[in-house]
């Protein structure tokens, strides 16, 4: 199995899913998170059925738990008869520069955190609150956002409008699979045994007020969204 895209499309190459804690390839994601993968069937016999399991538990919604032996399965794959197919992942998918010295030195900095706060789910301190923007962006403008969890609880934050490059976590690099100059994301887990996140995002084409949240739908119904308005260009 090798993952070839995330949400925000084509990786720079193709990598390889590994064997971990299964015989069988495997990767985990959040909500809103997506990966595609490419799967060569090749090495099984016609009627071989394979199946595509979900084999994290979630007792709650701190975390995911243990890998299961035996995950709910979600779709089987009846293998057929083999056929010619001359088709092969290339070693590079698409040109993807990392961003530049220059423009990390010259992006302007932000801190969100999210965390529960008066038995609900806030950022910096605030519940959603539509009508006022908690933060504004400059049209063309980098920014650098440290996304801080306040605990024990994983959030997957998903930014809308533009997507993000992932820089460190917890001040290491992060995995191939997220890492800027493989990858755009715009669904990055933080907090649990995720660790902390730093991003470089830029909004490059449209004004207006978008939001970022939370997609643990349960943490996002009860607050945990902030609005952001992206401004003119400054000049």
């Amino acid at each position: 199995m090798i993952q070839i895209a995330t949400e925000g499309g084509l990786l720079a190459k193709p990598i390889a899913i590994p064997s971990t804690q299964n015989p069988s390839p495997s990767f985990q994601i959040a909500p809103a998170e997506r990966v595609e993968v490419v799967v060569d069937f090749s090495s099984f016999s016609k009627g071989t059925k394979l199946f595509f399991e979900n084999r994290l538990a979630q007792d709650d919604g701190r975390k995911p738990g243990d890998v299961l032996s035996r995950g709910t399965r979600l779709l089987r794959l009846d293998v057929g008869e083999a056929v010619d197919d001359p088709s092969q992942v290339p070693a590079y998918l698409r040109p993807f520069a990392a961003i530049s010295a220059t423009d990390l030195a010259a992006a302007t900095r932000k801190e969100f955190k999210f965390e529960r706060t008066d038995g609900a789910w806030a950022i910096n301190g605030r519940f959603a609150d539509l009508e006022h923007a908690l933060t504004t962006s400059a049209e063309g403008q980098g920014e650098i956002w440290h996304l801080d969890s306040g605990g024990g609880w994983a959030h997957p934050v998903h930014i809308h409008l533009e997507y993000m490059r992932v820089l460190r976590r917890d001040g290491k690099l992060p995995p191939p699979n997220e890492r800027d100059g493989m990858a755009k994301k715009d669904t990055i887990v933080i907090g649990a045994d995720f660790g902390n996140v730093d991003i470089f995002i830029k909004f490059r084409d449209f004004l207006g007020p978008f939001v970022f949240h939370c997609h643990n739908i349960e943490h996002e119904d009860m607050r945990m969204m902030a609005r952001m308005d992206i401004l003119p260009r400054k000049t």
